[in-house]
């Protein structure tokens, strides 16, 4: 079982597992990956929906007034730009399926922009009482920072990601 900072495999279709190597297998291997992050982007969605940057500060007091909403808010954010990008990023796999090596290295932002997702997503889901009576202050502020880096990392991937899949089209 992997861990979430290894590398996903389950991103890459596996022709070798089929007889033929055609659309509508490529499809069936996409459309399960595909509603796991509709399924997910929906979670986050009301994630976001339910974030009041206020209330968060009357509930942790401990945090810091001038950063931290700001930092959550926009991690959530990008969670959400992020689930529905990986989505939508599998179908765009069909178009780098005549290009092996522009596939693999799609696959492989692919994988980076999963992973760092998915840690994105276990942080803004931290429970803050916890982690403050565990870890205090300087648990506090180092969860914050994590958040603010992998917020810039999946927005760095997503990046990469669109430059690779404008330069096929």
């Amino acid at each position: 079982m992997n861990s979430y900072m290894e590398p996903h495999t389950c991103n890459r279709y596996d022709s070798s597992q089929f007889v033929e190597d055609d659309v509508e297998r490529q499809a069936l291997f996409i459309i399960p990956r595909y509603d796991a992050h509709d399924s997910a982007a929906g979670f986050t969605m009301e994630q976001y929906r339910c974030f009041d940057p206020e209330k968060m500060l009357q509930r942790y007091w401990f945090l810091d007034e001038n950063k931290d909403p700001d930092i959550m808010s926009k991690a959530l954010d990008t969670l959400l730009k992020g689930r529905n990008f990986l989505k939508n990023s599998y179908i765009a796999m069909l178009g780098f399926r005549t290009d092996p090596t522009r596939l693999k290295l799609h696959e492989d932002h692919h994988a980076c922009l999963e992973m760092f997702t998915e840690r994105l997503s276990q942080l803004t889901e931290t429970n803050l009482h916890s982690l403050y009576t565990l870890q205090g202050h300087v648990g506090i502020r180092l969860h914050f920072r994590r958040l603010d880096f992998y917020t810039t990392s999946v927005t760095k991937y997503m990046g990469r990601m669109l430059h690779s899949i404008k330069s096929q089209i």
